[in-house]
C-alpha cells in the first residue's frame, strides 16, 4: 500500500501539505488517473465534513458542480498549463505520462494564476 501526500500551491508559493490517502496495489498510473482521483477524493472528503481546499474552491467557482465537472476542469486546467503536477520533485508533463508508485508518493498540484493588474 501507498500514501499519495498532496500539497497545495499557487503561482509557485510554498507548497502545503494538505491531506493523504492510501492507494493499494498499484505500482503505476497516468497524471490523469493521479488528477482525478485527488478530486474525488477531496470530494467525498467534503461531504465528510472536511474543509475545501483552495484548489477545490478554484475549480468550483461560485456554483454548485458536480464531481465529474470537477474532474473535467481540473483535466482542462492541467491540459491549459494552469496546473502544473509535481511528483517527487519532478515535473510531469502529458495526461498519459506515467507515475510509478513507491511506497509514499509527494504530489504537488501547483495552480497558476493570472497576476493582476496586467
Amino acid at each position: 500500500m501507498s500514501q499519495i501526500v498532496v500539497h497545495d500551491s499557487k503561482n509557485a508559493a510554498k507548497a502545503e501539505a494538505c491531506w493523504s490517502w492510501q492507494w493499494p496495489d498499484a505500482q503505476r498510473c497516468t497524471a490523469a488517473v493521479l488528477i482525478e482521483e485527488r478530486v474525488r477524493g477531496e470530494c467525498d472528503r467534503i461531504r465528510l465534513g472536511h474543509p475545501a481546499s483552495s484548489f477545490h474552491s478554484e475549480l468550483r467557482g461560485d456554483e454548485e458542480a458536480t464531481t465529474d465537472t470537477l474532474v473535467t476542469r481540473a483535466l482542462s486546467a492541467f491540459d491549459k498549463g494552469k496546473l502544473v503536477l509535481i511528483v517527487n520533485d519532478r515535473q510531469i508533463v502529458g495526461r498519459d505520462a506515467v507515475i510509478h508508485i513507491d511506497d509514499r508518493l509527494d504530489v504537488t498540484f501547483v495552480q497558476l494564476m493570472p497576476l493582476k493588474g496586467g
